[in-house]
């Protein structure tokens, strides 16, 4: 999912993202699929990290809610282990996970 996101965000295709991230894995030590690893690669290309959302009454928000105020790119972390990408009112996964809690999110520095 990782990979997946992260190229749907750049416009790279699968095979390009998954090489630098890679060699990003090899340069830092993290793992593939960690929070870590791919957080540090998105910074180093210029995205920016955003503070996980929340309803007003203070209760985190689900992905479906997100989606729809939302206007923009974000590559965004859901539930505990997921990650997905986000473009001006859609979710771009293989699996509908628009009930799960989004966390931190990621957006192109453009933004």
């Amino acid at each position: 999912c990782v990979v997946r996101a992260i190229a749907a965000g750049t416009g790279e295709n699968w095979e390009e993202t998954a090489r630098k991230l890679t060699e990003h894995m090899i340069e830092t030590g993290y793992m593939l699929n960690t929070p870590e690893l791919y957080g540090d690669y998105l910074k180093k290309i210029g995205w920016i990290k955003q503070k996980q959302p929340i309803y007003p009454d203070k209760k985190k928000m689900k992905v479906k809610d997100f989606v729809k105020q939302f206007n923009g790119r974000a590559i965004i972390h859901v539930g505990k282990t997921h990650v997905s990408y986000v473009d001006d009112g859609k979710l771009w996964d293989i699996w509908n996970c628009e009930d799960e809690i989004i966390g931190v999110y990621w957006t192109p520095k453009e933004v």
